[in-house]
Protein backbone atom coordinates (compact mmCIF):
# COMPACT_ATOMS: atom_id res chain seq x y z
CA UNK A 1 0.00 0.00 0.00
CA UNK A 2 1.13 3.45 -0.81
CA UNK A 3 0.97 6.20 1.71
CA UNK A 4 -0.83 9.31 0.61
CA UNK A 5 0.97 12.59 1.09
CA UNK A 6 -1.19 14.50 3.41
CA UNK A 7 -0.22 18.10 3.74
CA UNK A 8 -0.52 18.89 7.40
CA UNK A 9 -1.90 22.29 8.05
CA UNK A 10 -0.52 23.97 11.13
CA UNK A 11 -3.11 24.42 13.82
CA UNK A 12 -3.56 27.86 15.29
CA UNK A 13 -2.39 28.18 18.88
CA UNK A 14 -5.07 27.90 21.53
CA UNK A 15 -3.68 30.89 23.40
CA UNK A 16 -2.15 34.14 22.29
CA UNK A 17 1.63 34.01 22.66
CA UNK A 18 3.04 36.69 24.97
CA UNK A 19 -0.46 37.49 26.19
CA UNK A 20 0.85 39.07 29.40
CA UNK A 21 2.95 41.53 27.40
CA UNK A 22 -0.04 42.50 25.24
CA UNK A 23 -2.10 43.04 28.37
CA UNK A 24 0.61 45.26 29.82
CA UNK A 25 0.77 47.31 26.61
CA UNK A 26 -3.00 47.72 26.62
CA UNK A 27 -3.02 48.79 30.26
CA UNK A 28 -0.26 51.37 29.71
CA UNK A 29 -2.06 52.85 26.69
CA UNK A 30 -5.42 53.04 28.48
CA UNK A 31 -3.85 54.55 31.60
CA UNK A 32 -2.09 57.20 29.52
CA UNK A 33 -5.33 58.01 27.70
CA UNK A 34 -7.17 58.56 31.01
CA UNK A 35 -4.59 61.03 32.30
CA UNK A 36 -3.76 64.55 31.14
CA UNK A 37 -2.05 64.14 27.73
CA UNK A 38 0.48 66.88 28.57
CA UNK A 39 1.28 65.42 31.97
CA UNK A 40 4.55 63.69 32.77
CA UNK A 41 2.86 60.51 34.02
CA UNK A 42 0.93 60.01 30.77
CA UNK A 43 4.08 60.51 28.74
CA UNK A 44 6.00 58.10 30.98
CA UNK A 45 3.34 55.41 30.46
CA UNK A 46 3.54 55.82 26.67
CA UNK A 47 7.34 55.72 26.79
CA UNK A 48 7.18 52.51 28.86
CA UNK A 49 4.72 51.06 26.34
CA UNK A 50 7.17 51.75 23.53
CA UNK A 51 10.09 50.22 25.47
CA UNK A 52 8.13 47.08 26.39
CA UNK A 53 7.00 46.61 22.78
CA UNK A 54 10.58 46.90 21.54
CA UNK A 55 12.11 44.62 24.18
CA UNK A 56 9.52 41.88 23.72
CA UNK A 57 9.58 42.30 19.91
CA UNK A 58 5.84 42.90 19.62
CA UNK A 59 4.19 44.86 16.85
CA UNK A 60 1.78 47.55 17.97
CA UNK A 61 -1.44 48.08 16.08
CA UNK A 62 -1.13 50.91 13.53
CA UNK A 63 -4.08 52.72 15.10
CA UNK A 64 -2.13 52.87 18.38
CA UNK A 65 1.14 53.87 16.76
CA UNK A 66 -0.52 56.73 14.89
CA UNK A 67 -1.83 58.30 18.09
CA UNK A 68 1.55 58.48 19.89
CA UNK A 69 4.25 61.02 19.05
CA UNK A 70 7.60 59.34 18.47
CA UNK A 71 9.56 62.37 19.61
CA UNK A 72 7.93 63.37 22.91
CA UNK A 73 5.78 60.26 23.61
CA UNK A 74 2.64 62.34 23.96
CA UNK A 75 -0.86 61.13 23.09
CA UNK A 76 -1.94 63.06 20.01
CA UNK A 77 -5.43 64.42 20.48
CA UNK A 78 -6.73 66.70 17.69
CA UNK A 79 -7.11 70.25 18.92
CA UNK A 80 -5.35 69.65 22.24
CA UNK A 81 -1.90 68.22 21.56
CA UNK A 82 -1.90 67.88 17.77
CA UNK A 83 -3.18 69.69 14.72
CA UNK A 84 -4.42 67.73 11.72
CA UNK A 85 -4.83 69.03 8.19
CA UNK A 86 -4.96 67.75 4.62
CA UNK A 87 -2.18 69.09 2.40
CA UNK A 88 -1.66 68.99 -1.32
CA UNK A 89 1.59 70.60 -2.43
CA UNK A 90 1.68 69.19 -5.96
CA UNK A 91 1.40 71.33 -9.05
CA UNK A 92 -1.48 69.24 -10.39
CA UNK A 93 -3.59 69.69 -7.22
CA UNK A 94 -5.31 66.37 -7.89
CA UNK A 95 -6.96 64.38 -5.14
CA UNK A 96 -4.40 61.58 -5.62
CA UNK A 97 -1.72 63.74 -4.03
CA UNK A 98 -3.51 64.49 -0.76
CA UNK A 99 -1.48 63.95 2.41
CA UNK A 100 -2.77 63.91 5.98
CA UNK A 101 -0.34 66.02 8.03
CA UNK A 102 -0.30 65.63 11.83
CA UNK A 103 1.75 68.14 13.83
CA UNK A 104 2.47 67.61 17.53
CA UNK A 105 2.93 70.49 19.97
CA UNK A 106 6.60 69.46 20.34
CA UNK A 107 7.21 70.24 16.66
CA UNK A 108 7.27 66.69 15.28
CA UNK A 109 5.38 66.02 12.05
CA UNK A 110 3.85 62.87 10.60
CA UNK A 111 2.54 62.59 7.06
CA UNK A 112 0.24 59.86 5.74
CA UNK A 113 -0.66 59.57 2.05
CA UNK A 114 -4.44 59.36 1.80
CA UNK A 115 -5.14 60.29 -1.80
CA UNK A 116 -3.69 57.37 -3.79
CA UNK A 117 -6.25 54.75 -2.83
CA UNK A 118 -9.10 56.09 -0.75
CA UNK A 119 -10.60 52.63 -0.30
CA UNK A 120 -7.37 51.26 1.25
CA UNK A 121 -7.90 49.39 4.51
CA UNK A 122 -5.10 48.62 6.96
CA UNK A 123 -4.18 44.96 7.27
CA UNK A 124 -5.16 44.95 10.93
CA UNK A 125 -8.59 46.43 10.12
CA UNK A 126 -9.64 43.87 7.52
CA UNK A 127 -12.67 41.76 8.45
CA UNK A 128 -11.03 38.45 7.56
CA UNK A 129 -8.38 38.94 10.24
CA UNK A 130 -10.81 40.05 12.96
CA UNK A 131 -13.27 37.21 12.36
CA UNK A 132 -10.68 34.43 12.71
Amino acid sequence: MKRQNSAKTPRPPKTVPKNDHYQRLGFLYQAAAQLDPNGALSRMYLRNMDVVAKKTVLKLDPSVKRTVCKKCHRLQLPGRTASIRVENTSNAQSAENDVLAVSCVCGAHKRYPIGKNRSYVLFSDKNEIKNN
